[in-house]
This record gives structure tokens, sequence and C-alpha cells, in this order.
């Protein structure tokens, strides 16, 4: 009986050991979350950047294959294109900072990447005490 009892308990024991945990749960959840979110980004026809308060790319996602992230990564908008629409896109970024409220604007961009376009500029500010 008492060797019945052993196996049933090492059998429990190695159930327990195979199941995950909820951490490791969350986890996966989260990374198949962050992935499907990335696929999401990468194929949308939108252009999504984070910038610093010096307007510096911390990230970006994108659908053009020439911007590619090595080279807007720690710069501005006019250290990355020329062209009609980019000063004014960053001097809007930059009203946006100083006035500390979300806007929108329409510009239209005549560069060697874009082409003649027109786009929605959203600037969403978020300050943090770091």
């Amino acid at each position: 009986m008492e060797r019945s009892g052993e196996r049933a308990q090492e059998e429990s024991i190695q159930s327990l050991e195979r199941q995950s945990s909820p951490a490791e749960e969350l986890s996966q959840i989260l990374k198949r979350a962050n992935n499907f979110l990335h696929f999401v980004l990468q194929n949308a026809p939108v252009v999504i950047g984070h910038q610093d308060k010096e307007l510096l790319y911390r990230f970006i996602y994108n659908h053009f294959p020439s911007l590619q992230e090595e080279h807007i990564i720690g710069r501005t908008d006019v250290e990355i294109f020329t062209g009609a629409g980019v000063k004014e896109s960053q001097d809007f970024k930059k009203e946006v900072l100083v006035k500390r409220l979300p806007a929108k604007r329409e510009i239209t961009f005549e560069t060697p990447l874009f082409g003649s376009k027109t786009f929605l500029i959203n600037v969403e500010p978020v300050f943090s005490k770091a």
C-alpha cells in the first residue's frame, strides 16, 4: 500500500512538472500578443513612430521598404528626409510638445521617398516622470 502511495505521489509530481506555471502561461500569451501586434504594425499602410522630446526617433514601424530602422533611429525628420512638408511636420510636432495636447494635421509631402503624398499626422505627447 505504501509503495502505491509513493508511486501516485511521484506521478503527481511529474504531472505538475509538465504543467506550465501561471507566469509561464502569461509570458506565452504576452509573447503571442506582441508578435501579433508587430505583424499588424509592419503590414499596416501607416507609419507609426515614437520620438523623444528632442524629436529623435526611438522606434518606427512602416511599410516603406526603403525606410529602414537603422537609418532612422536616433535621428530627426529633417535629418532623414528632404523635400516639402518635412520641416512643417517637425514644426507641428514641436508645437504639440509645447502645448502638451494631442493634435492632428494633414501635411502634403513632396519627397524622393514618398513622392507627392498627403499624410494625416497624429501626434500624441506622452510625458513621464522618468
